[in-house]
């Protein structure tokens, strides 16, 4: 294994077939000893990573997508970097999405009470 600045090189070792003769958990280990400075390595899913890697080039991804929020190696936590609106904004916006469901519910109730299913019924002046 080799690091050069940001790049990660693992030479599998392989049997004349070409097949690897090492585990992932091995792989996993050696990054996490060697280019820690990187990345964080961790089997698959908590694999107990007993399966031999693939021997051809791979680029290293989680395959999380996040939007811009962005893994922290030292809190193991996520950091929200992208948009995030004022408190006043926020709660206002959450407050109209909360109404809605209370709608919802109302709705729902009174439709067990009169066992009528709900209707809509347009009526000029009133929105």
């Amino acid at each position: 294994m080799t690091v050069d600045g940001t790049k990660i090189s693992v030479d599998l070792a392989t049997d004349l077939s070409g097949k690897a003769t090492i585990t992932a958990a091995q792989v996993v280990k050696a990054l996490n000893e060697n280019a820690n400075q990187l990345v964080t390595a961790t089997s698959y899913r908590g694999n107990n990573g007993a399966f031999a890697p693939t021997t051809n080039a791979a680029r290293l991804t989680d395959g999380l997508k996040v939007g811009a929020d962005l893994w922290n190696k030292d809190t193991k936590r996520w950091q929200a970097v992208g948009f995030q609106p004022a408190f006043a904004e926020g709660h206002e916006e959450a407050m109209e999405f909360a109404i809605g469901l209370i709608g919802l519910i109302k709705v729902a109730y009174n439709s067990t009470k009169d066992h009528q299913p709900p209707s809509l019924k347009a009526r000029p002046g009133i929105s």
